[in-house]
């Protein structure tokens, strides 16, 4: 089919697909021993073959007409060369003519080098040197893929690092102010736990009286705050191009969580009113 279609375009050499463990779907890599690769051939990734209306198999010699006549000829898996908030684009790679390397300048900008992680500063200053043997008039500047790639998410590491503090400052707090309604819950119920001792009750269901009055007053938290939870993570999540579901069982869990804390807050306070002595707590005024 005849039409024009914008594609992101890479200049690279024979081993690029090799060194980015890029893995190859259909057709061949390039070859320095085949010279029309240098001219008339580019490899394409699988969102070009799908935006085109392809299959791997079939894309493989169509023409891409953009300079000269160029055929695909190979077909390798998608990557994201941009960061996850974008969708997975087509990329076109056209291989680099070492001999005329200098008309092709401007999409040359970078080396990427696989090296070993043992010695890492000795091979720095091997490839400085050697960079400076060939080309002593520019700066050598390196950088490493990894740190690069956590540079594209700093924001959402900044974000989760706040959220983690401010998660555990929002739980110390509330353990606090549970801690808090259990000890006004049991003194304001003293009497009655006392006639409910006097007349037989068990500390097990003293404990579960004074429970349930807590228990209630979290599921209503609760209740409150997931929806406006469930809003904001779900706006968050749109900021990516690859996105997940929020699934009930996150709440969920995360509610059996909070009533679990909730219990082993409160479980002492509870157990010393539940157990006093029944003649003191009468007495109480």
């Amino acid at each position: 089919q005849d039409e024009w279609q914008l594609f992101s375009f890479i200049r690279a050499h024979e081993d690029f697909l090799q060194t980015f463990d890029i893995e190859l779907v259909e057709g061949r890599d390039f070859s320095n021993k085949i010279s029309s690769d240098y001219t008339k051939s580019v490899l394409v990734n699988e969102a070009l073959v799908h935006k085109m209306g392809w299959n791997n198999v079939t894309a493989i010699n169509k023409k891409l007409t953009f300079k000269d006549d160029e055929r695909i000829i190979g077909v390798f898996k998608n990557y994201n060369f941009y960061s996850l908030h974008k969708n997975m684009e087509p990329l076109v790679i056209d291989l680099v003519d070492p001999a005329n390397v200098d008309q092709h300048n401007w999409a040359t900008n970078y080396v990427a080098l696989k090296i070993g992680a043992q010695d890492v500063s000795n091979t720095i200053v091997f490839l400085r040197n050697k960079w400076h043997d060939f080309a002593p008039d520019t700066p050598f500047n390196y950088s490493f893929l990894d740190q690069k790639l956590d540079n594209l998410y700093k924001k959402e590491s900044s974000l989760s690092q706040l959220i983690v503090i401010f998660t555990v400052i929002s739980l110390v707090l509330a353990c606090i102010g549970v801690f808090s309604l259990c000890l006004k819950l049991a003194k304001h119920r003293t009497k009655e736990i006392g006639i409910r001792k006097v007349i037989g009750a068990k500390n097990s269901s003293i404990l579960s009286m004074l429970h349930k009055d807590l228990i209630i007053w979290v599921l209503i938290a609760m209740l409150l705050s997931f929806p406006f939870t469930y809003g904001i993570m779900n706006n968050w999540i749109k900021n990516f191009a690859y996105q997940t579901t929020m699934n009930w069982w996150i709440f969920a869990l995360t509610g059996i969580m909070v009533l679990m804390i909730t219990l082993l807050t409160v479980s002492w306070q509870s157990w010393r009113a539940a157990s006093r002595n029944p003649v003191e707590a009468l007495r109480y005024e």
